[in-house]
């Protein structure tokens, strides 16, 4: 059976979980999803007044209907289809005229043409309008009540009682619109570099241009005071203008997704700021206008004023019946904290895309999602609860001298209160204990089980085995885990007696996970000295009621794409479930090449962790390769590929899956750490994928001048063709068998993302850590951007230690500090914590530390969250 894979567009995101540093100040929002309810990327709607006041939007898309929502905060659904014909649309706009009467935008794409309906819900009577041109943007004249439609470099009036469009060609305006100021000014995106305004009513135009260019602008909006801002999303700009004095201001935001659009689909004006919604992440950007930092401000000129003159041209309506229906759904709530950076706080979600910015007022937001989330800023004062989690920890054979396995957990309070709890849960008890710890402070648990059992737990000891997940609550901020599963060799019979072997993953925040569906992950293996197990956690990830988590898990043939067998999992909420070794019951599914599809049976019911562990029976040694979401990247980084050799020789194989359900082409690039690159055009079937014992000496025969002879390492990135998508991960071993496993990242996704930490650091005479930092490659019109990144260090209390180090990057390149701690801080021991923030340039970086048992040589991998 070939692959089944459906797919995806390529706007749907994986994990990118955010960590702020040590002491930054998190703000949190109260977030309500509406399960089953979405709506199409581009729209924008309208609520109804008060705390209570239901939501207005449109629904539409390919080969749909179009119609209008309302949806009260409480989750029920009202709607109403407009046409009984359904076309590829793209719904716009929704905006209430009074209590029963509205006003929406259509555009069809199959027409080439828009359409203005008149819906009025008391009657269900509907008066559909031609727009005598493609039309994007609609308002409702605050002072006529007269519906105001924008686009293609023109502002129209629609006057019903005379059925006459009253049109103005504005030159300079393409297709991006505001809402209305108090004096019916309406202000537009130019293409010249100035800020323009109109009022439809009158024709007044005004113009306002300074020394240099205003940014294009993808969204405007107008708060209540009159200011307009601005999302320049390709430049990397929240503009502030004000029109009274013209003054300007230009504020950075991370760029997200594509140079095209910069992946910000929308900005509200909300009262104290902005927020605003990019589908790439997908991120939640919140501004507070009085802290934010980093702007440039100048002064416009006074505005040049003229006056447009009108053509009139007639546009008679068409009678329709809107077909009414109504449902319920019952709302989902969480509460995600958003990392505060220079006035901005940045939240990244898993899932569904924000592909719409539907509403926004008094710093309130409604994301056009699948499902759509109902963003709410918690009130000063109001405590919030967040959640760190780990999707296993374990105690196996603890007295067995070559055989056990334990679990050595780093917890850091990001910012929190110092009161927390750690909560195990196994699937016959959970324990949970109490434990302080200062805000910005680190504490290292190396045998977590027993840490338990040492702070009152009542955990069965005797070598009896303990397997459960580890949940991590804080209140009023945030804080984060890594773990360490490892074994600890008593005797010498396979490593000498004190070393150890192990792998490495750090804590999700299940807030940010609740709606991922279908999870891929490849590199399984199933040989005599290698086999797999595959493990699932639940996360829950919403308030209350938590189901039990039942999902498929599908397992291909990479070489192929065709299936080879398939399991269930059955994890109760909070719980952790694995196979073992799936792969050997199946027939015929012997070798390197395989992948798996984890798809539950019930869509949106809980958020949910996938791992593979990959072991070396000889070495007793295992890598870790995180699941990601089925169809969330088209471009993907594997940080380092290696085969150099010092006193150990290591080994990268690359596994690389075509995830898109449909043939696809991958360019992949390896960039070597002397410069030079290798590309190469691979074409990739349906649901198939390759496998490269060592990858740096597969770029290296295509072309040995670019690859040193020898030992080399670098990064490699995959660019997949068409929009498809797909999955890369690596396994870097030793020449003694132990090595560590990598997961490929989306650099488009991770460029929002400023500053990152890596907790876990050590040097002792049993390990030391090297930290690298890698420019992922270019995400803008500027190939050749460089990125500057700055690490910092911080002891287990959480003060500043030594000097920072800094490193400017060209596109690709790998740096590397070897021994981190003694030779880049001048320190030593253990609990350290790295901040890596990038300070100079557009791009994504990555960073990680591999922290390396002295005597094993066996590294673990911690990547920077």
């Amino acid at each position: 059976m070939a692959r089944r894979v459906a797919l995806l567009c390529v706007v749907l995101p994986f994990l990118l979980s955010l960590a702020p540093p040590a002491g930054a100040a998190t703000t949190a929002y109260r977030v309500r999803a509406y399960p089953g309810v979405g709506t199409f990327e581009g729209v924008t709607g309208d609520r109804e007044p008060g705390s209570s006041g239901a939501f207005w939007f449109l629904q539409g898309g390919y080969d749909q209907k179009p119609a209008v929502v309302r949806m009260t905060p409480d989750g029920e659904v009202t709607t109403w289809a407009l046409d009984s014909d359904p076309r590829t649309l793209f719904p716009f706009r929704v905006r209430r005229l009074s209590s029963t009467v509205l006003w929406a935008l259509v555009y069809r794409q199959s027409e080439g043409a828009s359409f203005l309906y008149r819906l009025d819900t008391a009657t269900n009577a509907v008066q559909k309008v031609d727009v005598p041109f493609a039309a994007t943007a609609m308002e409702v004249d605050p002072l006529s009540g007269a519906p105001v439609v924008m686009g293609a470099g023109r502002v129209a009036r629609y006057v019903s009682s005379m059925s006459m469009f009253f049109i103005h060609d504005v030159p300079g305006f393409g297709r991006v619109a505001s809402r209305p100021d108090a004096s019916g000014r309406v202000f537009l995106a130019s293409d010249d570099g100035s800020i323009l305004a109109v009022k439809p009513s009158d024709g007044t135009l005004q113009r306002w241009s300074g020394a240099s260019p205003t940014p294009a602008f993808s969204a405007i909006d107008v708060a209540a005071d009159g200011t307009v801002w601005g999302l320049a999303g390709t430049a990397g700009k929240l503009v502030r203008f004000r029109p009274d004095t013209g003054e300007r201001t230009s504020f950075p935001i991370p760029l997200s997704r594509y140079p095209a659009d910069g992946g910000w689909v929308g900005l509200s004006a909300t009262g104290p700021g902005v927020t605003l919604s990019s589908y790439l992440g997908p991120h939640f950007l919140a501004a507070d206008a009085s802290t934010l930092s980093g702007g440039v401000t100048d002064v416009l000129g006074a505005p040049e004023t003229s006056q447009l003159t009108a053509s009139q041209l007639p546009s008679g309506p068409f009678s329709l019946t809107a077909t009414r229906t109504t449902s319920t759904v019952v709302p989902e709530e969480r509460v995600v904290s958003l990392e505060e950076d220079g006035g901005k706080s940045l939240a990244t979600v898993s899932g569904s895309p924000l592909n719409a910015h539907v509403w926004g007022r008094d710093g309130e937001t409604l994301t056009g999602s699948r499902p759509m989330q109902w963003w709410r800023p918690l009130a000063s004062g109001e405590s919030f609860v967040t959640e760190a989690f780990l999707p296993v920890a374990v105690e196996v054979r603890p007295e067995h001298p070559t055989n056990n396995f334990l679990t050595e957990v780093t917890l850091t309070n990001l910012d929190a209160s110092p009161s927390l709890t750690l909560s195990l849960k196994t699937s016959s008890a959970e324990y949970e204990v109490p434990v302080t710890l200062a805000a910005g402070a680190t504490r290292v648990f190396p045998n977590v089980v027993q840490a338990f059992r040492d702070l009152g737990a009542p955990i069965p000891g005797g070598g009896a085995t303990t397997a459960g997940t580890l949940r991590a609550r804080f209140t009023n901020g945030r804080g984060a885990m890594q773990a360490r599963v490892y074994t600890r060799f008593a005797d010498s019979t396979v490593f000498p007696e004190g070393s150890t072997t192990g792998l490495a993953f750090g804590s999700v925040d299940p807030s940010t996970e609740p709606y991922v569906f279908r999870r891929s992950l490849n590199g399984l293996k199933n040989t005599s000295r290698y086999r797999t197990n595959l493990a699932v956690a639940n996360l829950c990830g919403v308030e209350g009621s938590c189901p039990t988590l039942s999902l498929s898990a599908e397992f291909f043939d990479d070489a192929t794409g065709q299936k080879v067998g398939e399991g269930d999992f059955q994890v109760p909420p909070r719980e952790w479930r694995q196979l073992d070794a799936p792969l050997a019951g199946f027939a015929g599914a012997t070798g390197e090449r395989f992948s798996v599809v984890l798809t539950p049976y019930q869509a949106g019911t809980a958020a949910y962790d996938a791992y593979a562990t990959v072991i070396d029976s000889q070495a007793q040694d295992g890598a870790f390769i995180r699941a990601a979401s089925v169809g969330s990247a088209s471009v993907l980084s594997v940080p380092v590929v290696t085969d150099a050799c010092g006193a150990t020789c290591f080994t990268s194989e690359l596994a690389l899956t075509n995830t898109s359900g449909r043939d696809a082409v991958a360019d992949v690039t390896y960039t070597s750490v002397t410069g030079t690159t290798v590309t190469e055009a691979l074409p990739l079937g349906n649901g198939q994928g390759v496998f490269w014992p060592s990858a740096v000496d597969h770029f290296r025969q295509l072309d040995p001048t670019k690859v040193p002879a020898g030992g080399d390492y670098g990064s490699v990135r995959v660019l997949f063709r068409e929009f498809a998508t797909g999955f890369a991960s690596s396994r870097t071993t030793a020449s003694n068998g132990t090595g560590l496993g990598f997961t490929g990242v989306d650099p488009y996704g991770e460029r929002a993302r400023r500053r990152k930490r890596i907790a876990g650091l050590v040097e002792t005479p049993a390990y030391r850590t090297n930290l690298a930092v890698v420019h992922l490659g270019p995400t803008t019109s500027d190939a050749q951007a460089t990125v500057k990144v700055r690490v910092s260090l911080a002891d287990a209390a959480g003060n500043p230690v030594g000097t920072p180090l800094e490193k400017t990057l060209a596109p690709g390149q790998l740096h590397q500090w070897a021994r981190v701690l003694s030779a880049g801080f001048g320190v030593s021991g253990s609990g350290y914590v790295a901040t890596v923030e990038r300070v100079e340039g557009p791009d994504a970086f990555e960073a990680y530390a591999t922290v390396i048992d002295e005597v094993t040589q066996d590294p673990t991998f911690v990547r920077a969250e």
